[in-house]
């Protein structure tokens, strides 16, 4: 635990020979909402968990694809870009990453909702984490499995020309 955050490492695995893997760490914990009046809680906080520093490659489905592996059914992610407009505060004036690539980046430091239909798989997928994280040297889930990361590229896949069939 890391103030109130469970640590959840994952390994990027490199797409070139020649470059290691790196892990990146994922920060989580139940989402805590404080409600001002006049407005009402949107989702029970219960069923919410919380991550900090998701991957700059981060969808909605990679996401899926890992609290779906630690055994959770999720209902909804909803990603937070530094930078996007907020619908109850106006637009921001913050920097956004330009347009160069073929699907939309998140700063580092960007954050998740994810909603479960109930209380228990939240408690669930902590419990889980805490759990791997007390074996030998810590469980590292690997970042997009179960999910289709070819009709994406980023870096030296999306510039190099498409091999040729024979």
């Amino acid at each position: 635990m890391v103030h109130g955050f469970s640590v959840l490492p994952v390994t990027i695995t490199s797409t070139i020979p020649s470059v290691p893997s790196a892990v990146h760490v994922l920060y989580v914990r139940k989402h805590e909402e404080t409600v001002r009046p006049p407005t009402l809680p949107t989702t029970d906080p219960s069923r919410v968990l919380f991550v900090a520093n998701i991957p700059i490659d981060s969808t909605k489905e990679t996401l899926r694809g890992l609290f779906a592996s630690l055994g959770g059914r999720l209902e909804q992610v909803r990603i937070h870009r530094q930078g996007e407009e907020d619908p109850e505060h106006g637009e921001s004036d913050e920097f956004v990453f330009p347009d160069v690539w073929d699907k939309q980046l998140c700063p580092s430091g960007s954050t998740a909702h994810i909603t479960f239909p109930n209380p228990e798989d939240v408690t669930k997928i902590l419990k889980t984490i805490s759990k791997e994280r007390r074996n030998q040297n810590g469980a590292v889930r690997e970042w997009g499995v179960g999910v289709d990361l070819s009709s994406s590229s980023l870096g030296l896949q999306r510039n190099s020309p498409p091999s040729q069939a024979h």
